[in-house]
C-alpha cells in the first residue's frame, strides 16, 4: 500500500468505514511507516480538538464550495500515480538494480565449467532473466506478489524435466548460487534506494526472489542436473523460496520501523 492511499484511508479507518481486509492493510502500513503514523496521530488530535470547539453551522453555499474543492483535490491525487507510472523504469536506482540482477545471472554462466548446448535451456534462461529484470520496479508496491510470480516462473521449466533420483551434496552449490545472486540484488537495492519502501520486508523479499530467479536462469545453462525434476524443484525453486524468506526476515528484523498507532 502506498503512503498516499493509506493517508486517504486514515479518516475512514478512524470512523470504521473500511472493510476488514482494507482496514488490516492500512493498520499494517501505519505500523511500518512512521510518517503515515505521525499523520494519523495528528489527525486524531485534530479531531479531538475540534470536538471541544463550539462550531456554528456552516453556510450551505460555503459548504458546497468547500466540498467541490475537496473533490477536485481527491481527483488530482487519484490521477497522480498513473501520471508517474511511466517514469518508474527510468529511475537511476532501478536501472542499477536491474543491471546488478543481470550481471549476477551472466556471471553464473561465465564462471561455470558446464554449459548446456544451445537450444531450449538457453531460451528458458533468457526468458527468466528478462522477466526478473522487468519485474524489479514493481517490488516497491507489490513485493510479495512479485516473489510469488518469481517462484511460479522458476517452476515452469519443470514441465521440460525428467524424473530422476535426487542426491544432495553435489547439488547444494545451486542453492548457494541463487542465494548469492539474491544477496547481490538486495544489496544493490539498499545501496541505491535508501528510502523506507525499498527496505520493507515485502520489497526485500520480492527483490531477493528476482535476484534468485536471475541466478536460476543461469543455472539452466550452467547446471548439469537442470533436466532433473526433483533437482529443479528442490534446489532451484526451493532456492528462490529460501532467498525471499531470508531477505524478508532480515528486513523485518533490522530495517522495518517498529511501533504501532496508539
Amino acid at each position: 500500500m502506498r503512503c498516499q492511499d493509506a493517508a486517504a484511508a486514515v479518516t475512514s479507518l478512524r470512523e470504521g468505514g473500511l472493510n476488514p481486509l482494507r482496514a488490516l492493510r492500512v493498520q499494517r502500513h501505519l505500523v511500518l511507516c512512521p510518517e503515515c503514523r505521525t499523520y494519523a496521530i495528528q489527525l486524531e488530535a485534530s479531531a479531538q480538538a475540534a470536538q471541544l470547539l463550539s462550531i456554528e453551522p456552516l453556510d450551505p453555499a460555503h459548504e458546497a464550495q468547500a466540498m467541490s474543492a475537496f473533490r477536485a483535490w481527491q481527483k488530482r491525487r487519484a490521477d497522480l500515480p498513473s501520471q508517474n507510472r511511466a517514469h518508474v523504469l527510468a529511475t537511476p536506482g532501478h536501472g542499477r538494480v536491474i543491471a546488478a540482477v543481470a550481471l549476477a545471472s551472466i556471471a553464473g554462466v561465465v564462471i561455470s565449467p558446464h554449459h548446456a548446448p544451445f537450444g531450449l535451456a538457453w531460451i528458458l534462461a533468457s526468458v527468466l532473466m528478462l522477466l526478473a529484470c522487468a519485474l524489479v520496479p514493481l517490488t516497491r508496491s507489490r513485493g510479495l506478489a512479485i516473489a510469488a510470480i518469481a517462484v511460479a516462473s522458476a517452476a515452469l521449466p519443470l514441465f521440460f524435466t525428467q524424473q530422476q533420483a535426487l542426491t544432495w551434496l553435489p547439488h547444494l552449490p545451486c542453492v548457494v548460487h541463487e542465494l548469492a545472486t539474491a544477496a547481490i540484488a538486495v544489496t544493490a537495492l539498499w545501496i541505491w534506494h535508501k528510502d523506507r519502501a525499498s527496505r520493507s520486508p515485502s520489497t526485500a523479499a520480492g527483490i531477493a526472489a528476482l535476484g534468485a530467479l536471475a541466478g536460476d536462469a543461469s543455472l539452466h545453462i550452467a547446471c548439469a542436473s537442470a533436466t532433473s525434476f526433483m533437482h529443479v524443484l528442490v534446489f532451484h525453486v526451493g532456492g528462490i523460496v529460501a532467498a525471499a524468506a531470508v531477505a524478508g526476515t532480515v528486513a523485518a528484523r533490522f530495517f522495518a520501523p517498529r511501533g504501532a498507532l496508539s
